[in-house]
């Protein structure tokens, strides 16, 4: 369901609308050098000093960025699995 919801929301808004992780199966979601970097600083911590999941923004003229955390759960991982390749 989240690919669908991520290009509506692309479409609607005009923005690229999307997901990836650190170990992303689709290799199509793989991040970008600072996507990288934002997700590995959060790998330890996610969430904030409030419980939240931690945000990153920048922009400039050409470009507006956001990144929030989706920290995984440990009842997710019963469903999906934890153990991914490598490769």
């Amino acid at each position: 369901m989240a690919p669908a919801l991520a290009a509506q929301l692309s479409e609607e808004s005009g923005a690229s609308v999307r997901r990836t992780a650190l170990r992303a199966r689709n290799p199509a979601v793989t991040a970008d050098a600072t996507e990288q970097r934002v997700m590995e600083g959060w790998s330890a911590a996610p969430l904030d000093e409030n419980g939240r999941p931690k945000r990153w923004l920048a922009h400039d003229e050409r470009e507006y960025r956001y990144m929030r955390a989706i920290p995984t759960m440990p009842m997710r991982l019963a469903c999906h699995g934890q153990n991914i390749a490598p490769e």
